[in-house]
């Protein structure tokens, strides 16, 4: 406990803290602090670059096999995480007021995090880049990439289906980008103060009810190579730009028009209902494949593409109102 009046007031270049190995509390004010057992936070924890202070500092390592740190519904600021190595250390939080805000770069590369990471919020306002498991959120838990002027960038290594980030929320100026396949299993919010297209040319399966647009980008902010939705989503915005779209289960009903490229539906139950909207892919191709089945039964459908391919299952019934234009 380094708070109150033993507070730090100066780092020496490069000094740390070491916690050794066992079951014990941790709070306060730190230059660089390594853990190597088993912590609880039993009050907020600082770890950054004192004013005047030589070196690097404000590093959070979580090293040791078998380390981990428990924010128990505390707020932890840190300029820097590494989060393991080598299958090492892991965080958890399972508190909705655990908050971890790391203002800088977020490295997770320890051992998997699988029920560990079930509420609260991570913040990041550098690069998040995450190995396997070593992230891999559930339940209530969000993480939020938040910069106004820096770019920012989601790497994932070795994705596995069904495991990864849990609610997604992208806020600020600053440029978003994913530099590899990603999993996002909960919603996903790109706020109105994003002023660009988060993009990438990857994969990004997306498993939640709603993927909202930031209204500040009038093309559409979404803009990733190909969206995999995992799940039937409820609410989407209305331009998905560079995108390719994939449904892959279940119902998806359009509560408003869509525009996108290269839409494709797959699956024997899988079905896209038009429901009176217009869905384009702005002369670009239209598929339906292995079962799946476009729905236009509602006055007010319309569907234009470049091209349609049909592939899936049966549509008597189903295309009754409405027009497709093939252009």
């Amino acid at each position: 406990d380094t708070a109150g009046a033993g507070a730090v007031t100066g780092c020496a270049g490069g000094m740390a803290l070491n916690l050794q190995s066992g079951a014990h509390n941790v709070k306060g004010r730190f230059c660089n602090l390594s853990i190597f057992g088993n912590y609880t936070a039993t009050g907020p924890i600082v770890v950054d670059t004192v004013p005047g202070s030589p070196g690097t500092t404000g590093i959070l390592n979580m090293l040791n096999p078998g380390s981990n740190l428990t924010l128990s519904g505390n707020r932890v600021f840190v300029r820097s995480l590494v989060g393991g190595s080598a299958g090492n250390g892991t965080l958890t939080m399972t508190n909705s007021n655990d908050s971890l805000i790391v203002t800088g770069n977020a490295t997770f590369n320890g051992a998997a995090s699988t029920g560990l990471m079930t509420a609260g919020n991570l913040v990041v306002g550098g690069n998040l880049n995450v190995t396997g498991q070593s992230l891999d959120a559930g339940g209530t838990h969000t993480t939020t990439l938040n910069s106004a002027t820096n770019p920012q960038t989601i790497s994932f290594g070795s994705t596995m289906a069904g495991h990864g980030l849990n609610n997604l929320t992208f806020r600020g100026a600053g440029l978003k980008s994913f530099g590899a396949n990603a999993n996002v299993l909960g919603n996903v919010l790109i706020a109105a103060s994003v002023t660009t297209q988060v993009s990438g040319p990857v994969t990004v399966r997306l498993g939640g009810a709603a993927l909202t647009d930031s209204t500040a980008v009038v093309a559409g902010a979404w803009g990733v190579g190909l969206t995999f939705f995992t799940s039937a989503p409820v609410s989407l915005p209305a331009k998905m730009p560079g995108n390719n779209v994939q449904f892959n289960t279940g119902t998806t009903t359009l509560s408003q028009s869509l525009s996108a490229n290269n839409i494709t539906i797959d699956g024997a139950s899988t079905s896209l209902k038009l429901n009176g909207n217009y869905l384009t892919t702005n002369g670009n191709n239209f598929t339906t494949q292995n079962g799946a089945t476009i729905d236009m039964t509602t006055a007010g459908d319309s569907l234009a593409v470049g091209a349609a391919n049909f592939g899936g299952g049966s549509e008597v019934g189903l295309l009754t109102r409405g027009a497709l234009v093939v252009s």
